[in-house]
């Protein structure tokens, strides 16, 4: 063993149950909505189609070469997304594993055999000696809140909520704990593809029911540092940056934390979250069918009036643009 590498042979029993839910997920046909193989069992060869290497998904399946004698240990994935997504369509705006978006996406999943989505993903932490997600705390506010709606570009941005705390009943104060999880938006228009990034974006307290309360005003940072600049109803975020592009705004999800209030002055009403962007700070290529593109289009506007909108993209005002939002209210 490798001087200050910590054994793992106690976690065989955890890999040797990963692998025996993946291989029980190809041999049940388990696949995307709409495949015309649906039940049908996977090979490995065709698996492999999804993205995974074949040498990778035998030796995480813990299968035997012809040289091998005795039990075989499975290697356990050092990314599970690959899996989910070719075999339930689990949908991550996160590559970062184990992160806290990640747990999220699987704790959100609401396709076919979802019970089966958060048994593969919690075996898969357990192989790493890792604790099992809990369903049931990852959205513990929810008791209080009811959910009215969200919508997003998908991968580009998402607004994930960790937690909501009421620390002033008689205010109908609120710590709100969350993160962003940005990445590259993509669509397609005709045989051209659309490649979408923000350089910064702003979180907007929408609906006019609820503020920032006054202990917003000591909220600047997240764990590295992120957003710096607090206006009326709104934190203007702009790092971290890969590339000069905004990338996920928590760590470990220890995201920001703010401070929100019941307006006096306006009735209960929705609380809206929003993730929104000045076109200046919105980047888009355009890919030819050739490969060529253009560096910061001068048409994206056209583009995110039109191609975009088909994703719920939104301008509310001449070039901002909502690229995200999630909808909730109070409970009686």
């Amino acid at each position: 063993m490798v001087a200050g590498r910590k054994s793992q042979r106690h976690l065989k029993p955890q890999k040797m149950e990963l692998a025996r839910l993946l291989r029980k997920a190809m041999d049940s046909g388990r696949r995307k909505p709409g495949d015309t193989l649906q039940g049908a069992a996977w090979t490995i060869p065709e698996l492999a189609k999804e993205g995974i290497a074949e040498d990778t998904i035998k030796s995480q399946l813990g299968e035997k070469s012809k040289n091998d004698s005795g039990e075989k240990t499975p290697v356990r994935p050092n990314n599970i997304q690959p899996w989910l997504r070719a075999l339930y369509a689990v949908e991550f705006a996160s590559e970062d594993p184990a992160s806290i978006g990640e747990k999220h996406a699987v704790k959100a999943f609401r396709g076919d055999h979802a019970d089966e989505v958060m048994a593969i993903y919690n075996a898969w932490l357990a192989a790493g000696g890792h604790k099992p997600v809990d369903a049931t705390s990852l959205q513990s506010w929810d008791k209080d809140w009811e959910p009215l709606g969200r919508f997003g570009f998908k991968r580009l941005a998402e607004f994930n909520i960790h937690d909501m705390v009421c620390v002033d009943s008689a205010r109908r104060t609120w710590n709100l704990q969350f993160s962003m999880i940005f990445g590259e938006g993509f669509a397609m228009s005709g045989n051209k593809q659309i490649l979408v990034n923000l350089r910064s974006a702003r979180f907007v307290l929408g609906g006019g029911a609820w503020q920032f309360a006054p202990e917003s005003n000591k909220y600047g940072k997240d764990g590295v540092g992120t957003y710096v600049s607090r206006e009326a109803n709104s934190f203007t975020f702009i790092r971290p940056l890969v590339d000069g592009f905004l990338r996920n705004v928590a760590v470990d999800g220890k995201g920001p934390q703010i401070s929100i209030e019941r307006d006096r002055s306006a009735t209960d009403g929705p609380l809206n979250l929003q993730i929104e962007a000045a076109l200046p700070d919105i980047d888009v290529k355009i890919l030819e069918a050739d490969g060529n593109h253009a560096e910061d289009s001068p048409e994206k506007h056209a583009v995110l009036r039109g191609i975009l909108a088909e994703d719920r993209v939104r301008e509310d005002a001449p070039g901002i643009f909502t690229i995200a939002e999630r909808q909730m209210r109070l409970k009686a």
